[in-house]
């Protein structure tokens, strides 16, 4: 039997990345998003929210005030914003209504416009005209 082809890319490390060793966050990255300047989101429960960098290993807390996001679904948007929509109602598969915007360059959160069905685990897709769609 012949092994399938490996689609891993060759080169050096400074451009085709490697892997390092586990690292402990203190928090559960459950949700990441890759932001415009290279930093990542990340966060478990919306009040966890920080910005690592991973150039220099740095954590800048970015709390959301909104709720609950864990069990969102997330964007990053053409402008750099991340999106974010749903979560969870403190029960266990009970969805809500959320929409936020995180803004990298003030480093805030704000609130969108309320979605009018709740969501729990929902996915976000861009679409080719740059409004997000919630399934």
């Amino acid at each position: 039997m012949v092994a399938p082809p490996s689609f891993a890319l060759a080169g050096p490390p400074d451009q085709v990345g490697t892997w390092g060793p586990v690292q402990n966050w203190g928090v559960q990255a459950k949700h990441m998003s890759l932001m415009h300047d290279g930093n990542v989101m990340i966060w478990s429960a919306g009040d966890q929210a920080r910005v690592w960098n991973p150039s220099t290993g740095a954590f800048r807390l970015t709390p959301a005030p909104f709720g609950d996001i864990h069990c969102a679904g997330q964007v990053t948007l053409a402008d750099g914003r991340i999106m974010v929509v749903g979560g969870q109602n403190g029960a266990t598969h009970v969805g809500l209504t959320l929409t936020t915007f995180y803004d990298p360059l003030t480093n805030v959160w704000t609130r969108g416009a309320s979605m009018a069905y709740s969501r729990w685990y929902p996915t976000l897709t861009t679409l080719p005209d740059g409004r997000a769609l919630a399934t």
